[in-house]
């Protein structure tokens, strides 16, 4: 079986990460944006347009971070961190709630989320702390 790919990005504004509460992923953890990736489109066009689809922002400055895999779901995980550039934050209908949260709190609100919290750790690398 080929494993399909998914994007997953954190979102930096200032000192804060995009952070999203999807329950049918975690019932108890938040998340980052994530994404499959559609036929057609490249992976950096799979996450400008899941952020915008599902958090209603653009963003600047995508930097690849790596890779990982999830083998519970057979997916592999393009991993990006990107800064935010225009827009007030509008969930689509499968994300229950979207907030800002302070990067030094960030890894205590994903607790489900191992890929997650590894992309958190290298951005905060990223930014020198």
């Amino acid at each position: 079986d080929t494993p399909k790919p998914c994007i997953v990005v954190a979102i930096v504004k200032e000192r804060e990460v995009l952070l999203l509460k999807q329950n049918y992923i975690f019932e108890n953890s938040k998340v980052l944006l994530s994404g499959y990736v559609t036929n057609g489109e490249s992976v950096e066009e799979t996450v400008h347009r899941e952020v915008l689809e599902e958090a209603g922002l653009t963003i600047k400055d995508l930097k690849y971070l790596g890779s990982d895999y999830l083998n519970s779901k057979e997916l592999v995980m393009l991993t990006f961190m990107a800064q935010y550039d225009s827009g007030e934050i509008s969930k689509s209908p499968e994300v229950d709630c979207a907030e800002w949260i302070s990067l030094d709190s960030a890894l205590s609100e994903m607790v489900e989320d191992e890929i997650g919290k590894k992309i958190v750790k290298k951005v905060l690398d990223q930014l020198g702390e």
